[in-house]
């Protein structure tokens, strides 16, 4: 598991502002989760924004692409996990003027794998 300080140089590494919280402190959310991740905006424009409820949960960039402003970042435990928690995985980057999040297969481990896993079916390359 990464700590927060090393998930943080990830994310300015591609030129993103991140946020990571302590899920506990926030009253405004009454479900139950292990974690949240969103693009939020404040003063200084968009940035990640992560509350993290579960400290067991792990969380790693296995895939940091700066040039490419892009990074893959896995949450959760192993493929195995006993408490049929499965890993998740995040496409992080920039595009057309914006930040973005998406989830895309658990199999990815990397940014070319979540982008094919993004295309529509029957789309080429």
């Amino acid at each position: 598991m990464m700590k927060a300080a090393m998930i943080m140089e990830q994310f300015y590494r591609i030129g993103a502002r991140i946020k990571i919280r302590d899920g506990f402190s926030d009253r405004r959310l009454r479900i139950p989760r292990r974690y949240s991740i969103d693009i939020a905006v404040d003063r200084q424009g968009e940035y990640f924004d992560i509350w993290c409820w579960d400290h067991t949960l792990g969380f790693e960039a296995v895939d940091v692409r700066p040039e490419e402003r892009a990074l893959l970042l896995v949450i959760g435990g192993r493929e195995d996990d006993q408490c049929g928690y499965s890993r998740q995985v995040f496409l992080c980057g920039y595009d057309q003027g914006h930040w973005f999040i998406e989830q895309v297969g658990s199999r990815c481990r990397s940014i070319e794998q979540a982008r094919a896993c993004l295309k529509p079916a029957g789309m080429l390359c």
